[in-house]
């Protein structure tokens, strides 16, 4: 079992944390993986051009199921400069517990008092609890 199943609510756990924004194409001002939309039924993406990303193979990486998805009309896409500095196109990847993930944004996006609340008793404690250098 993946670290991230661990905490499926039909084991009776829950848990909730935000999210915090990396991507490297954010910086370079491209599109991001969240300009994608995720098809749970179809195991696909849609860009913002509307073009289907099919799943194309799984592999591990760092401890991690990483599955890759893309798609043939890169090549001729009228926004490509605004998606990819990659030649062959855009992949998309997706672990293969995201589902976990999207579940857990998906319940703090609809009570974000629970986050308010987190950030205000547990993260606080964290924050003050060692002085710097005393730990």
């Amino acid at each position: 079992m993946s670290r991230l199943a661990r905490y499926w609510p039909s084991q009776g756990r829950c848990a909730t944390r935000g999210s915090s924004h990396t991507s490297r194409n954010q910086h370079k001002r491209l599109f991001t993986k969240d300009d994608f939309t995720y098809d749970s039924e179809r195991d696909s993406y849609r860009c913002p051009q509307g073009e289907e990303l099919t799943f194309r193979f799984e592999t591990e990486e760092k401890g991690r199921a990483t599955r890759y998805y893309a798609t043939s009309a890169c090549g001729s896409c009228p926004i490509k400069a605004q998606c990819t500095e990659n030649k062959p196109g855009r992949p998309i990847t997706r672990w293969a517990d995201e589902h976990v993930l999207d579940a857990m944004a998906e319940r703090v996006h609809a009570k974000p008092a629970i986050m308010k609340q987190r950030k205000e008793l547990v993260e606080h404690i964290f924050g003050t609890g060692y002085p710097l250098g005393e730990a």
